[in-house]
């Protein structure tokens, strides 16, 4: 039996974690999450003493964790063996030749960490026993520094049935307390997205299982309503969160999971849409099952950005309609949108803000376009001269807080995305913002998104007392 540590940075449930805990589980081994600063979760992992510690890594926070691994490798004799997961060792799997990081997991992780738990619990886990280990990367050649050193990619693994899989370990993130009083438990129904945006890494998620199987599956409906039931009999749901990249992809598996959902659960629920999926039929059936809310990407409120730029292929005239659409049902709806975009200039991202006022939007999520190293969009701003390199380990700027590109108006438009908030919820400021951007008070300013982030989107849409509300602005703003 192994003992395996994950590590985050986060107070919330992290779902891939969470399976990988289950898949060790049934395998026979132990595991146990650890959350919270860097010190603290040192700490954690000289008391617990595991034999592997295990992270999911974004693009642009690669090297916290790296120096995290680091550190914990350094405290504890033996050593522990670190694996890295997520979306950046999966583009980036070269992030094993660095100091602290022994393997990287490309892609889906359940069956490549349990055959790495059992391969350590067996003795070393040496570079003939790493090589037969599908989704596995690691070094070989030389050790840490070395100059011999070279990457090693295994071969991707065919991708399976979802119900083949466990259902998620509630019992690794409810271990926290704070974890278990979210009212919001999250859940899938699927994964893997058809579209190719630009900005994401889909395209590349595409590429990368080509001949491995249909990305995109769904679970079975008997599947997610057993979990559903088994969980809320323990623990009590308050509110459903499905995080799916589309939940409302499938319509055949919607339309038989609804009504079964309405009869036998009917919790308070909210999920991801796509706005030419959605149809009168489908958000009356939604709001009868118990969705009270749905988020779909606007993404540019210039069409033109939108789909040449982003290649999101939705028109103006489509976000009204489903717009419309989700407000006569009765559901509300949030939207995920960018400001910064590359060619974007001030007028553009205004465009952005009064789309969602037009629409109704109950909020208007906006972040700064952050450019991903091996995205179609990432290339672009560099073969443009929007941004003067995009390295494999680029360190994001904070995407609520300031734009890498050098281009016109960005200052005005970062001070704008502050403000957006303010003006979905009070239209009449309009006038006061477009003077506004034009001053640099980022203190000022920085407080502005924090209050209105805390008033209108963690209090009005996530459904948490004000206490929970605070606490976990609090901690999110702490770290992004």
């Amino acid at each position: 039996m192994a003992k395996v540590l994950f590590i985050q940075n986060l107070f919330m449930e992290q779902l891939g974690a969470m399976y990988l805990s289950a898949a060790l589980k049934e395998a026979g081994h132990e595991t146990r999450l650890a959350i919270g600063s860097d010190q603290q979760i040192t700490q954690i992992a000289r008391e617990y003493k595991p034999q592997l510690v295990a992270a999911t890594v974004l693009t642009g926070f690669q090297e916290r964790w790296i120096k995290l691994a680091q550190a914990i490798k350094g405290s504890l004799t033996p050593s522990p063996v670190v694996i890295f997961g997520g979306p950046h060792p999966t583009f980036f799997p070269q992030v094993v030749l660095r100091d602290g990081v022994d393997f990287a997991c490309r892609g889906e992780g359940e069956r490549v960490i349990v055959e790495l738990a059992k391969a350590i619990d067996q003795g070393p886990v040496t570079e003939q026993v790493a090589v037969g280990i599908q989704n596995l990367c690691f070094r070989e050649g030389g050790g840490h520094g070395s100059s011999e050193a070279r990457l090693h990619i295994n071969p991707m693994r065919p991708l399976e049935s979802l119900d083949t899989l466990p259902m998620a370990d509630r019992e690794l993130s409810f271990a926290y307390p704070f974890v278990r009083r979210d009212p919001n438990v999250h859940f899938i129904a699927g994964r893997g997205c058809p579209y190719s945006c630009s900005f994401c890494f889909n395209k590349q998620m595409h590429e990368l299982s080509v001949g491995l199987g249909p990305m995109v599956r769904f679970r079975s409906v008997d599947s997610v309503i057993e979990e559903l039931k088994g969980v809320h009999k323990r623990w009590k749901i308050p509110v459903v969160y499905f995080q799916d990249d589309t939940f409302v992809l499938n319509r055949k598996w919607l339309f038989e999971f609804l009504p079964r959902y309405a009869s036998e659960l009917r919790l308070p629920m909210y999920c991801t849409v796509r706005a030419d999926l959605v149809t009168k039929e489908m958000a009356v059936a939604l709001k009868d099952a118990g969705c009270y809310r749905v988020s779909f990407g606007l993404e540019s409120g210039v069409e033109r950005i939108r789909n040449q730029v982003l290649d999101k292929r939705i028109g103006d005239d489509t976000i009204r309609q489903a717009a419309a659409i989700l407000r006569n049902a009765g559901i509300r709806f949030q939207t995920t949108n960018m400001m910064g975009l590359p060619g974007e200039r001030l007028e553009d991202a205004f465009r952005t803000l009064e789309l969602n006022i037009e629409i109704g939007s109950d909020i208007a999520w906006t972040s700064l376009y952050q450019p991903y190293p091996g995205t179609a969009l990432g290339k672009y701003t560099l073969e443009q001269g929007l941004i003067d390199g995009l390295p494999d380990d680029l360190r994001m700027a904070d995407a609520h807080t300031a734009s890498m590109l050098k281009q016109p108006d960005i200052r005005e438009v970062e001070r704008l995305q502050k403000f957006v908030y303010l003006g979905v919820k009070f239209p009449r400021t309009l006038p006061f913002i477009r003077r506004a951007v034009h001053h640099d008070h980022a203190r000022l300013y920085h407080w502005i998104h924090r209050i209105t982030y805390l008033l209108f989107y963690f209090k009005r849409i996530t459904k948490m007392s004000w206490k929970r509300a605070f606490e976990e602005a609090v901690m999110a703003w702490k770290y992004y």
